[in-house]
């Protein structure tokens, strides 16, 4: 017995197909629906507190943390209250802009003043480093930005340079009770930018013999190649992603990477021959990476005034929110969120949470900034 026909039809009437059109139209196409989905996924926060600028002068020291938040009363990190608890939501946060008194911490474009009283001596010569450089807001989350194959390729190759043997610094007492590793390229304490030791990987060998010498090179060899496909996934499948948040530009701020990225690439030309990954391509230099939390309050002080550390975490956990007191806010962050946030303007830490916590702090020491944009009045 063959198939039954399907019965025959006219379709909708023209009648009915206009007002649906009439419709579409109205309600503005496949555009403004997803205009208006998007503005429903966005949450700005704009909130009336000064602007914190406790730490923008040019004092650095690991009592001043604690002395800031016992005067100006803020809560403990772990009173405070999530800023949000929908984990969809991009975020947008800022306080009142700087006052005219504040601004004096800063110099023009709210670069630091010890930056000008010291590389600009001649008033002639203090000109704007570069126009509408401060970034509009002092922290930035968007959610779901590095998937979960990506955050399980991360993981494992994690696993597989620690199984090898990679080596980890001292503890940072005042930031946490777990060591990070600080992997690519930095300029502090020095002229030039170099390869971080813990890039490097140096292993003293236990005997001065030949032989302890020869197995202490072999695996230093081990390591630095497992280190640089854990870099390799950084660089190939992270940076990518990142680029492509257009926020992280404030005026200038592409213009001075770009000419950072330069430098260090005209200095280290040999060592980026051999070890490319450690090349993030100028967003930027240098990748703090630690299981764990950074429990204990503080200022990155290394970093500059107005360029965004970037941080994302992988793993499964619960807690975990990145904590800032200034604002008497946490933001929660789940695997795979990314947060863009002026850790040197604010002190911060996070809640301890339960679970493997896997957390990447991407950023660009201040002196590396400094010494390319005052070392090169060219590009002033």
């Amino acid at each position: 017995m063959g198939k039954r026909k399907r019965p025959g039809h006219r379709g909708k009437g023209e009648a009915t197909m206009a007002k649906k059109i009439d419709r579409y139209l109205a309600e503005g196409g496949v555009y403004q629906r997803g205009q208006k989905k998007i503005e429903e996924l966005t949450a700005v926060f704009e909130l009336d507190l000064p602007f914190p600028d406790h730490f923008a002068g040019g004092t650095r020291n690991r009592t001043l943390v604690a002395q800031k938040a016992a005067e100006g009363g803020w809560l403990d990190p772990s009173e405070l209250p999530d800023i949000t608890t929908d984990d969809r939501l991009k975020l947008f946060i800022k306080t009142n802009d700087p006052t005219l008194e504040q601004l004096e911490y800063f110099g023009p474009n709210q670069y630091p003043r010890w930056l000008f009283d010291k590389h600009f001596a001649d008033p002639s010569q203090r000109v704007l480093l570069c126009s509408d450089c401060a970034p509009e807001w002092l922290a930035m989350r968007f959610p779901d930005v590095i998937p979960l194959r990506m955050q399980r390729k991360l993981l494992a190759s994690w696993d597989e340079a620690i199984a090898v043997g990679l080596r980890f610094p001292k503890t940072e007492a005042q930031r946490s009770s777990t060591p990070a590793l600080h992997l690519g390229v930095w300029n502090l304490y020095s002229n030039t930018p170099y390869i971080t030791a813990d890039s490097r990987q140096k292993i003293v060998p236990r005997k001065r013999t030949s032989r302890g010498i020869q197995l202490a090179r072999s695996k230093e060899k081990r390591v630095i190649a497992r280190l640089d496909v854990f870099l390799g996934i950084i660089k190939s499948g992270v940076v990518p992603k990142l680029k492509n948040l257009v926020e992280w530009d404030a005026g200038e701020g592409a213009r001075i990477r770009h000419r950072m990225h330069q430098r260090v690439r005209a200095t280290l030309t040999r060592e980026f021959r051999r070890r490319p990954n450690l090349d993030f391509g100028g967003l930027f230099f240098t990748v703090a990476v630690k299981e764990g939390s950074s429990e204990v309050l503080h200022v990155d002080w290394n970093d500059n005034l107005h360029t965004y550390a970037i941080i994302f975490c992988v793993g499964d956990y619960t807690g975990g929110e990145f904590c800032i007191p200034q604002i008497g806010y946490r933001i929660p962050l789940r695997p795979g969120a990314v947060l863009a946030v002026r850790t040197r303007l604010l002190a911060h830490c996070t809640h301890v949470g339960s679970g493997r916590r896997l957390v990447f702090t991407c950023f660009t020491d201040s002196t590396l900034l400094e010494q390319t944009i005052t070392g090169d009045f060219a590009f002033l």
